[in-house]
């Protein structure tokens, strides 16, 4: 593996990120990114934040809508990616086993409320 491979790829989010927010993406190489925007090393998106619990920030970005029904969570520098149905972690960066076994457990008490904020912004 070669060192733009093992250079974690990032997305700066500011914490008051709204729906109405426009924020850079910072897209770095790595084997298996859990980003793919072809033709592009930063993009703008509308990352609609949808749910806030214990720090933990709840949010899709606004060109995921062809995509099955999922969540991303960012809290401080971490970030994960976790299916709706069923609940299931994609991709994690930064959480420990035990964070990430906490978010499971938020992501299944909030999946319907969270599916419903999916389909109320995507539609169908």
């Amino acid at each position: 593996m070669d060192s733009s491979q093992r250079q974690l790829r990032s997305a700066r989010v500011p914490l008051g990120a709204t729906r109405s927010s426009r924020v850079e993406v910072a897209l770095y190489l790595k084997d298996q990114a859990p980003f793919n925007f072809p033709h592009s090393s930063t993009v703008s998106l509308y990352m609609p934040t949808v749910l806030r619990v214990r720090g933990n920030r709840f949010f899709f970005f606004s060109n995921e809508g062809h995509e099955p029904p999922h969540i991303h969570v960012a809290t401080a520098e971490n970030y994960a990616k976790f299916w709706l149905n069923p609940v299931a972690l994609d991709w994690s960066v930064g959480y420990n086993v035990s964070e990430l076994t906490q978010l499971r457990e938020l992501v299944t008490e909030h999946r319907e409320f969270l599916k419903e904020k999916w389909h109320e912004y995507f539609g169908g």
